[in-house]
């Protein structure tokens, strides 16, 4: 399920408290398949040379980034989960049981609510990964999980 976020029911600068200082995901980087939830695009150039004035002399790049993704996991047994990553700021607010803290970026609130809302569906990613479980007897910790390609 891709959540579609009106732009501009988040009033002021939602977007821009989110996305400010949080993490894009280059995932040309990554060994293994992702299902985007939420892509960000960039426009990036490069100079180059050219042999008239009428050519253009920036080459534009861009990556395959995204803010929110997911990937499914698989064990031994066949069975597994999904991981949901989030490069958004989603933990501006201050929660407590008292409730005495105001939430100062409601946008932030919504979000975070809506990934618990999805989480708690039980999302099955398109994309795969294996968990692999290594023992090593005297180590600490003695038990590592790995994410790994699915082969």
């Amino acid at each position: 399920m891709i959540y579609h976020v009106n732009l501009f029911y988040l009033y002021g600068q939602g977007w821009v408290n989110l996305i400010d200082g949080g993490v894009n995901y280059i995932l040309e980087d990554f060994q293994f398949a992702t299902e985007v939830l939420v892509r960000s695009i960039d426009l990036i150039g490069a100079s180059q040379k050219v042999s008239s004035l009428q050519d253009n002399p920036y080459k534009v790049l861009s990556r395959s980034k995204a803010l929110v993704w997911q990937v499914g996991v698989v064990n031994d047994s066949g069975n597994g989960g999904t991981i949901l990553v989030s490069g958004l700021n989603v933990f501006k607010n201050v929660f407590t049981a008292s409730g005495k803290h105001p939430v100062v970026v409601p946008e932030a609130a919504w979000l975070l609510h809506s990934f618990l809302e999805y989480a708690y569906s039980a999302p099955q990613s398109s994309a795969k990964m294996k968990l692999r479980r290594t023992d090593c007897p005297g180590c600490i910790p003695s038990v590592n999980y790995n994410l790994c390609p699915l082969a």
